[in-house]
This record gives structure tokens, sequence and C-alpha cells, in this order.
């Protein structure tokens, strides 16, 4: 009887921190804030492909010229196909991805573009 009483409470204790621990709320997003937008970009919706989402074109260079962000869901604001945008980043050395059709990058700035 007092093993089973045991194993209940160690039961609930373990289900109480695993429910308590993984409470997340919008709050708890990871919001980068924006800093010195440099470069402008037009983003486009590529979730028909496999294994890809938005990327962004760098103006006036074409399909040569596309980024992939690795860290787009860390930014409160996204972006929609067609939409021109401001971004910083940084270059993920040595980083592949499943899309492949650009340069795998790390934004650190995200903004509409002031039109």
């Amino acid at each position: 009887m007092k093993n089973l009483f045991l194993q209940q409470w160690l039961l609930l204790a373990l289900l109480s921190v695993t429910v308590l621990g993984c409470d997340k709320n919008e709050d708890d997003q990871m919001t980068i804030q924006p800093t010195d937008c440099t470069t402008s970009a037009l983003v486009r919706d590529l979730a028909g492909l496999d294994g890809c989402g938005l990327v962004f074109e760098l103006a006036g260079l074409g399909r040569s010229a596309w980024l992939e962000p690795s860290n787009l869901d860390q930014f409160s604001y996204l972006p929609v196909d067609g939409e021109t945008v401001c971004i910083t980043y940084e270059v993920v050395e040595d980083a592949t991805s499943i899309c492949m059709v650009g340069t795998v990058i790390e934004l650190t700035s995200l903004l509409p573009a002031e039109n």
C-alpha cells in the first residue's frame, strides 16, 4: 500500500513538472527587435516546393540571390508573399537546407519596407 502511494505521488509530481515546464504562451516567444535594416528584399513563398517556406529575393538580382532564413519563427512580424521587406542578416557558414534554393541566413532584423 505504501509503495502504491509513493508511485502515485511520484507520477503526479512528474506530470506536474512536465505540464508546468511546457506551458508556453505568446509572451514567451523570443522576439528579435529591429535594428539597422540594410537590405531590401522581396518575399517569396515557396511552400509548394519540398522543404521550402518563405525566402527572400534580393532586389534586382533575381533567383541567383535568394536567401533562406533559418530563424524566421523568432520574429513577431511575419511577411507575406510578394511583400517587400528590409532585412539585416548574417550568412550561416556551412549550412544546408532541404529547400536548397539559396544561401542560408540568420536574420538580425526584419521590417516592412517603407513605401
